[in-house]
């Protein structure tokens, strides 16, 4: 059938079963003996029109086998693969998340979220170019990581004084 969900800017009326097939969530909060099964109805507090429309492009049987992955939508929609526990497709974000360039905003999502792969690959990252990225941010938001972080900047740091030296014993032997 059709349910109502109200969102902060809308509400829109959307098949149930796209939402339950989809997500393990919707598909309890829409049980039937959930409050939100009885009246054919979800509020998704906090949620907004377009990030929901864009959700549930991929969720489309139709629609979803040509919606895409991008960098316009990407922190949207593993955010809400992740929320409502759609993991084939926070997977498929996650292949997306490994093309992109590492940044400490990406390290704390990968955490965030729980995607391993991208978190040991943008750990590893910004260990080793730990100089041009904001350290500062991680140990605010994530003291946790830093701490995981830690070992591999000294790591880098032990890689770049061999190199140093190294570069410094050719250089008299010239």
């Amino acid at each position: 059938g059709i349910i109502s969900v109200t969102l902060e800017d809308a509400t829109l009326e959307v098949s149930s079963a796209l939402l339950t097939m989809a997500s393990p969530v919707f598909a309890r909060m829409l049980g039937s003996r959930m409050k939100e099964g009885m009246e054919r109805r979800v509020e998704l507090i906090g949620k907004h029109r377009a990030e929901f429309e864009e959700f549930l492009s991929f969720l489309h049987p139709v629609q979803g086998r040509t919606a895409k992955v991008t960098e316009d939508n990407i922190d949207t929609l593993v955010k809400w693969f992740d929320e409502y526990e759609i993991i084939p497709m926070k997977d498929e974000c996650e292949t997306f998340l490994l093309t992109l360039p590492c940044t400490v905003d990406r390290l704390l999502q990968a955490k965030r979220y729980g995607l391993q792969r991208q978190y040991a690959r943008c750990l590893q990252t910004v260990a080793e170019e730990f100089e041009s990225m904001e350290i500062e941010k991680v140990a605010q938001a994530a003291p946790e990581v830093m701490v995981e972080l830690v070992p591999l900047i000294k790591a880098a740091v032990a890689r770049m004084r061999r190199d140093i030296a190294a570069e410094a014993h050719e250089d008299q032997r010239k």
